[in-house]
């Protein structure tokens, strides 16, 4: 990407895109993450790389955890960097994704910054929670594709990130048709490497989802 004959930046784009299906071990991921920082920053990259840089949480999404959230937050709060305009949502997006306090933060930095890419996030995670069932739409998109480089089928890492945001919902329907989701997938001829992540997507968002036992209660409320 570093080639001085490679002048165009949608070439860049598309090899980090081709980051997000790379099922990569420990020390792979690590190199991955690293580059993910300095996309997020936008330090110790081209000028042809500023298309890529909205691609950066995506990157950490798969390849971290909650360690990145910081350095997602940074992106998008701190009101003296100039990042392109779609990367501040991209971070709220991905950070709101782990939980009901990360969407409080995001919605703080919202009101204090009065950014509008912040306010659609905001707006769109307040419609997801309160949402009864999963719409059919979504439904549609969460369906493992075909790989025709591997021959095998695999889970779209934004199709996980849609899961994510859903989790957030408190509908005991909408939290039984995402354990349903999970099983469907886990049952698919997916890799390994698809399965860890769909696991993981699926695990109760801080103080937001709810946990088998408030799902009972929930249920047995709305028989009697």
């Amino acid at each position: 990407m570093a080639h001085p004959e490679q002048v165009y930046p949608d070439v860049d784009l598309a090899l980090t895109e081709g980051l997000l299906r790379i099922e990569g071990d420990k020390f792979i991921s690590r190199e991955i993450r690293v580059k993910a920082a300095s996309l997020l920053a936008g330090k110790n990259i081209s000028s042809r790389s500023h298309l890529s840089r909205v691609l950066a949480p995506l990157l950490l999404l798969r390849f971290s955890d909650r360690r990145s959230l910081p350095r997602l937050r940074r992106s998008f709060d701190d009101e003296k960097l100039a990042p392109p305009l779609p990367l501040p949502r991209a971070s709220a997006i991905v950070h709101v994704s782990y939980g009901v306090s990360e969407f409080r933060a995001v919605r703080g930095s919202a009101s204090r910054l009065m950014r509008n890419e912040l306010a659609t996030v905001v707006k769109l995670i307040e419609r997801i929670r309160k949402y009864d069932d999963v719409p059919v739409r979504y439904k549609a998109r969460l369906k493992p594709r075909y790989d025709s480089v591997s021959g095998t089928k695999c889970v779209d890492l934004r199709a996980l990130l849609t899961v994510r945001l859903l989790r957030l919902a408190s509908s005991a329907r909408v939290a039984r048709w995402i354990s349903t989701w999970k099983a469907s997938i886990l049952a698919q001829s997916i890799s390994p490497f698809d399965k860890g992540l769909s696991a993981n997507c699926c695990r109760e968002a801080r103080n937001g989802s709810m946990v088998p036992r408030q799902l009972w209660l929930a249920s047995f409320v709305r028989l009697n």
